[in-house]
């Protein structure tokens, strides 16, 4: 139903090839089609080679295709026997329309071992590598951490659990914000007793107030004494723990209170200095060409004499 775009034709046979992707074969005295072939994009060009060998079809999309007619020497039978191909048949001997090549058994195709089988998984381990051949070492497998098989398993409690357990600050942070990426910190941090509250606060404890790691950590203790504080008072171990809890950020606060009214100070003396070196090279602009300041000098012993005398008298 497409423009016929290219023709190749003999004394009996015709070839066209169409917009439609279709390249069609007619006899042209039966005037049937004995065969087609679907291409992924339109067909501008065809050829066949003298000896019904070869086909050649150029598309819309810059492909050239080259089908080839083979039968293998192992398969072929005896000439006086074989049946022959009948030009332009687009068949092999026993194929079927629009086949160009013989299809080989699966076997064949992978060397007499079939996909699925064990004897397929284990090809290629008896091949010893040539002089010239590039050998890929295997490196040692990577073996997952705890926390790691825990949130491929959505066990996010015993993710942070194993981190706190096994795991440095670096680690039990990344942990953290991996929960929080997933929704997941809420349901780490529920439903804990005695024995697992112990590790997580003594962590807070210890590192809620280094610098890379004081963003994450005041979440987490926030969301914790939201959590737990109705049962506070329960346990003496985890009361103890949350007062020290307390008393290292009240410390931490008073520190960022002294060293803010430090800051403060030391604005205000680098905004003077500022000011004095910005008035001395306008001072000096000022004075007279003529004039010259004298330096000054110790005064002498007769002078301290003098001064020490009128000091006693006027006493």
């Amino acid at each position: 139903s497409k423009t016929i775009t290219a023709l190749h034709a003999d004394a009996s046979h015709l070839l066209s090839a169409s917009l439609d992707h279709q390249l069609k074969f007619y006899d042209l005295g039966a005037y049937n089609v004995n065969g087609s072939l679907k291409y992924a994009a339109p067909i501008l060009s065809v050829a066949l080679s003298p000896t019904h060998s070869h086909l050649v079809v150029g598309m819309s999309d810059n492909t050239l295709c080259v089908r080839r007619q083979r039968v293998t020497a192992d398969r072929a039978e005896p000439a006086a026997t074989a049946p022959t191909a009948e030009p332009y048949s687009f068949r092999p001997v026993g194929g079927k329309p629009g086949q160009v090549a013989a299809v080989s058994s699966i076997s064949e195709q992978f060397e007499g071992a079939h996909p699925g089988t064990y004897r397929y998984f284990l090809r290629g381990r008896t091949h010893a590598p040539q002089r010239d051949d590039l050998v890929a070492k295997r490196g040692a497998t990577h073996r997952l951490s705890g926390f790691d098989k825990a949130l491929k398993s959505f066990k996010y409690h015993d993710a942070l659990d194993a981190a706190l357990l096994h795991g440095s600050p670096e680690v039990v942070v990344g942990v953290v914000e991996e929960l929080v990426q997933r929704n997941g910190l809420r349901i780490a941090l529920q439903g804990r007793d005695q024995q697992s509250l112990q590790p997580l606060i003594s962590f807070l404890v210890r590192q809620i107030t280094k610098p890379p790691f004081a963003p994450v950590l005041v979440g987490v203790a926030n969301l914790l004494l939201d959590m737990y504080a109705p049962v506070l008072g329960q346990s003496a171990s985890i009361d103890e723990l949350f007062v020290k809890l307390r008393s290292t950020l009240e410390a931490e606060v008073a520190l960022q209170v002294d060293l803010a009214q430090l800051m403060g100070a030391m604005d205000v003396l680098l905004a003077g200095a500022m000011r004095s070196s910005a008035r001395a090279p306008a001072d000096s602009a000022r004075a007279p060409s003529g004039s010259t300041t004298k330096p000054l000098q110790p005064p002498s012993k007769s002078q301290k004499r003098e001064s020490t005398a009128e000091l006693v008298l006027s006493e």
